[in-house]
């Protein structure tokens, strides 16, 4: 499955959003075999982003993602 993960991101020329970036790449220090494919449909299925790649309400507002934009969720940076 990953090789076919790898193999589908090459034939398709995916780009992922920078949310599945930074994590794949915090992940893939711990799973060197983890590819971005399963990091986005994690991501996907945990109601982190939805399938565009954007923070979901929930994220945001159970703090798992910090958005710029949004001083609620940017308080305890302060």
């Amino acid at each position: 499955m990953k090789i076919l993960d790898k193999l589908l991101d090459k034939l398709f020329c995916t780009e992922y959003s920078p949310l599945v970036e930074e994590d794949y790449q915090a992940l893939k220090k711990y799973h060197p075999s983890i590819t971005k494919r399963q990091v986005y449909k994690v991501m996907v299925k945990s109601k982190l982003i939805d399938k565009e790649g954007n923070p979901t309400d929930f994220a945001i507002k159970n703090g798992y993602i910090a958005v710029e934009d949004d001083p609620e969720s940017n308080k305890e940076a302060l």
